[in-house]
């Protein structure tokens, strides 16, 4: 069968679900992405059988097929190739790529479409929309806490949890937490629960930068799809139940302290250079009005200080942190200022923005560092 296709268009589908293709399978098949010809409409999708991505476009064609082939061989192909209409033939699981203007001719061979995993029907049950932009701002405010650990399964995700009124994300490794609370009102079936690989929120927040795209999300025990921009990611939720994270979000922070978001930002990176490097400990002390930054690298015989001025008046304290830990979380705030609420040295400090959208609450946590006396 044959079909024709703008090299741009059939590109840019590649380019995004790229993304999804496994790149360490030890199944030869998960490496290819599957070509679903069905006349004029071509669906590309990709697996690594957790994480399933499909994406739709036109083509002009009269003829039914499925076939695979590597998915980054020919998605090297297609971004070399100038940008012209493309002629594809594929014959016996053999693709022949050619420019309509018979200026090129490739070939590459596929495999048949038979072992490709099958997607999962869609279920309308449990079912809300919400607007890409938010969305992805929650995302970005959890997805970063994500546990690498897989001993502990349900650390190795997002938290979502959703009722009709709001939906809450959060993601913690045990040495910082993020926690964002979104408030809509949600035409949903029922209140509902999961944990989202982080890999499939990725996903989603490469799909568009339109703020008001809408992202559709279906739930069920078994799967969770999203559809955003002509683009479906499936992605099976992490074991559960989720960590009671209330437990370490300590209520009894009395001392605050509040500090203008880009100074702290950049005084942390040039402090933070003579940090160890192991520990990448920073050492603030709060004193009346200010705070200082200081770290010592006894390997590379540095030293660094540095004062930046503080709305503080409680009594003077010293405490450490992972220096990029802080930088990550202030990153993440759009605010101009930022609130420090801490109780002990050793106790877990947390972040919250001075300024933010009426619908939306979100924090972070950091747990201390044990100070060192090179600190």
């Amino acid at each position: 069968m044959k079909f024709e296709v703008e090299r741009d268009v059939l590109f840019n589908a590649l380019q995004n679900i790229i993304n999804a293709v496994s790149p360490k399978s030890t199944l030869p098949i998960l490496a290819n992405v599957l070509l679903d010809i069905n006349k004029n409409e071509l669906r590309l999708v990709a697996s690594d059988l957790r994480i399933s991505m499909a994406t739709q476009l036109e083509i002009k064609g009269n003829e039914n097929l499925q076939a695979t082939v590597n998915a980054r061989k020919f998605f090297e192909m297609i971004r070399e190739f100038p940008p012209l209409p493309l002629t594809i033939e594929i014959k016996d699981s053999i693709f022949n790529i050619s420019f309509q203007k018979g200026e090129g001719l490739y070939q590459l061979a596929g495999m048949p479409a038979d072992d490709f995993p099958k997607l999962p029907e869609k279920e309308e049950d449990n079912h809300f929309s919400i607007k890409w932009g938010p969305f992805v701002q929650m995302i970005r405010r959890t997805v970063f806490a994500v546990s690498s650990d897989e001993t502990r399964i349900s650390l190795n995700g997002v938290y979502l949890k959703i009722d009709k009124g709001e939906i809450r994300m959060v993601a913690t490794d045990g040495h910082k937490l993020g926690k964002v609370l979104y408030r809509e009102s949600f035409n949903l079936k029922e209140p509902a629960e999961t944990i989202i690989p982080p890999q499939a929120l990725t996903l989603i927040e490469k799909n568009t930068t339109d703020p008001d795209e809408w992202v559709q999300v279906y739930l069920n025990k078994k799967m969770i799809i999203f559809e955003v921009n002509g683009t479906t990611i499936y992605s099976r939720p992490l074991e559960g139940p989720y960590p009671n994270y209330e437990k370490v979000i300590p209520n009894n922070n009395k001392k605050r302290a509040l500090l203008e978001r880009e100074p702290f930002i950049e005084t942390l990176k040039r402090v933070s250079i003579l940090s160890n490097s192991r520990t990448h400990q920073v050492k603030l002390t709060l004193r009346k009005n200010k705070l200082e930054f200081s770290a010592n690298n006894k390997e590379m015989g540095g030293r660094a200080k540095e004062e930046l001025a503080a709305e503080y008046n409680e009594d003077d304290l010293e405490i450490g942190f992972n220096a990029q830990y802080l930088i990550d979380i202030l990153k993440l705030m759009e605010s101009d200022k930022v609130l420090m609420s801490l109780n002990t040295s050793i106790a877990p400090t947390l972040f919250f923005p001075v300024k933010k959208d009426e619908k939306e609450d979100y924090m972070f946590l950091i747990m201390p560092l044990r100070l060192l006396e090179e600190s």
